[in-house]
Order: structure tokens, then C-alpha cells, then sequence
């Protein structure tokens, strides 16, 4: 269409500037041969001439004036006239969590050396100074007869006024073995799950716990999976693990010396939380369920004098 139009603004512009050259410049319409024509007196010859080059110059003036109305109506009906072919761009909305949680998890399976009160306290430091709400730890060794070592569950409840819940592996000679989960917000229930389906010399097991966040509940699983075994049979116990998660719409965190997760084959469900290959030379990962209620946000590392801590950030939607 605007291509028509500029064709017939040329074509107009065209026609007036060669009408002006007919009237100016042809000798028929010079004035001094028009006012021959019309034969005045001497006296009123040069009032007629001047009359007739004022009408040249008023034709020209008419002449921009009318070409400047013609362009001015058709640029009115170019942009008001013409319905508009522009796409409407809908913005798009980002979601934001109803609540953000943060989980920890600390193996200390592997840990040489006696846990002192001064250990805790830095620790404790570290999980204040990241905002964690929720930590995992695994491979804790308690000896409940000696009032000389620290224990370092009830220490560490003492210290962040946290609540816990641990479930114990081994009980021999003194020495307890187990894993804990902590909280800040409040744990509903707890299950220890024994992995009896493989050959082990720990007996290892899984502390399932199931924690309200406020605006709902997520199952926190610290888990020590036997190490001394083929990959095929550490994924007999994490599927002891998930089938006892009852509500797939609930977010669930597996913390532990979990294998990577590329390598188990039934567990397609679930994420790890880290994945650069720096990170994942840590003693403890954390695997989180994939849903639209449950969302990974970050994730990093942060090293105490126990070990490195895994700490992640998640987002629960409604």
C-alpha cells in the first residue's frame, strides 16, 4: 500500500510542477501577450501585467499548499487508517518459589581424627553463615558410655537449638554408628530403612525423615550406601529408598555417598544437585526428585574443618 502511495504522490508533484511550467514560461501565457489580448488602455498596461504575474505567483503558492494537504491526508490515513500488523509481545511471567529451604550434608565416615567441641563450633559458624536450615550427616560415631568424647549429635542440637532424629547402623564395644538429620523447622517422622538386600560387614542404612518447611512437607533422606560393593548393588538400596516415597508431588532430598547418577538406570527421576567434575570429588552428594513443585536453585561448597559441606538451595512451589 505504501508503495502506491508514493507512486501517487510523484505523479501528483509531477502534474503541478508541469502545469507551472505551462503558465509561466510557454509564450501564450506571457503577460505582456495577455494583456494584448485583453487590449487595455495605455494608462492600465502595466496594472494589467502586474495583475496577471501576481496570478502566476499566487498559482504557485496554491500549488505547494495543495501538494503539502494531499501528502499531509495520505500519511493521516497511513498510520490511523491502516490496521496495525505488528505482533503483541506477551511478557512472560516468572514464578517465584512460595519458599526457599536450604540443605547441607557432611560425611564424616571417612574422618580421622577425634571430633572436639571447637570442631562443632566452627562448624556451627559455617551453617549459620550460609543460612542452612536442614543437615545431613553421615557416618557419625558416638560413644554413648564415655562422658570424655563429644557427641557430637547432641552437641550440635545444643549449639544450633535445632531438633534431630538419627538412625543407627551399628552398636557394638561402645561405639554407635549411624546417620542424623537436623532442623530447624519440625520433623514429623522418622524411619531408619536397613539395607538387608546386600552383603555388607557396617550394616549400612538410609534415616528417612519427613520434615513441615510451612507451606508443606519434604522427605530428607541421609543415607550411607555400602561401599565395598558393585554399583548394580548400591541401586538395590537407593530403590529401597524411593519406594517408600509415598507422595511423588513431595520434594525429596537424598544426601550420601550416593554414586553418580548417571550410572543408575531406575532412578531417571531425580537430579544431582552438583555437577561440575571439582565437586563431585566430595565424600557426600545430594540428589533431589524432579517436579514442578520442587526446584533446584543453587549449589555450591563450603570447606570446615570436618570436611566440605554440600550446601544447596531449593525453591517449593505451590
Amino acid at each position: 500500500m505504501l508503495k502506491y502511495m508514493g507512486k501517487l504522490i510523484m505523479l501528483l508533484n509531477k502534474f503541478l510542477i508541469e502545469t507551472s511550467k505551462i503558465l509561466c514560461k510557454k509564450s501564450y501565457y506571457n503577460p505582456n501577450r495577455i494583456c494584448k489580448i485583453l487590449r487595455p488602455s495605455q494608462g492600465d498596461k502595466l496594472t494589467c501585467k502586474s495583475a496577471v504575474i501576481s496570478f502566476y505567483r499566487m498559482f504557485s503558492v496554491f500549488q505547494r499548499s495543495l501538494l503539502k494537504n494531499i501528502i499531509s491526508i495520505l500519511i493521516a490515513v497511513i498510520f490511523w487508517g491502516c490496521p496495525s500488523t505488528a505482533p503483541k509481545v506477551e511478557k512472560t511471567v516468572i514464578a517465584k518459589p512460595e519458599i526457599t529451604i536450604r540443605v547441607a550434608s557432611l560425611s564424616l565416615t571417612n574422618l580421622n581424627k577425634r571430633i572436639e567441641r571447637r570442631h562443632i563450633s566452627n562448624l556451627v559458624k559455617i551453617l549459620k553463615r550460609e543460612g542452612v536450615e536442614i543437615f545431613a550427616v553421615q557416618g557419625i560415631s558416638r560413644y554413648p558410655s564415655l562422658s570424655t568424647r563429644i557427641d557430637i549429635v547432641n552437641e550440635l542440637t545444643a549449639q544450633m537449638e535445632w531438633r534431630n532424629a538419627f538412625g543407627e547402623m551399628l552398636n557394638m564395644s561402645g561405639r554407635q554408628t549411624g546417620n542424623a538429620v537436623f532442623s530447624m523447622y519440625p520433623i514429623l517422622s522418622q524411619f531408619n530403612h536397613l539395607f538387608d538386600v546386600v552383603k555388607s560387614d557396617y550394616y549400612e542404612s538410609a534415616l528417612q525423615t519427613v520434615i513441615d518447611v510451612g507451606v508443606g512437607s519434604v522427605s530428607i533422606i541421609s543415607s550411607q550406601l555400602p561401599e565395598k560393593v558393585a554399583v548394580k548393588e548400591q541401586e538395590k538400596c537407593l530403590n529401597i529408598i524411593t519406594s517408600l516415597v509415598e507422595n511423588s508431588r513431595k520434594g525429596t532430598i537424598i544426601a550420601g555417598n550416593l554414586p553418580a547418577i548417571e550410572k543408575i538406570q531406575s532412578l531417571n527421576t531425580f537430579a544431582e544437585s552438583i555437577n561440575s567434575e571439582t565437586q563431585k570429588n566430595t565424600n557426600t552428594k545430594i540428589w533431589y526428585s524432579t517436579n514442578t513443585s520442587f526446584k533446584h536453585l543453587n549449589s555450591y561448597i563450603a570447606d570446615t574443618e570436618l570436611g566440605s559441606v554440600v550446601i544447596v538451595q531449593f525453591g517449593i512451589f505451590r
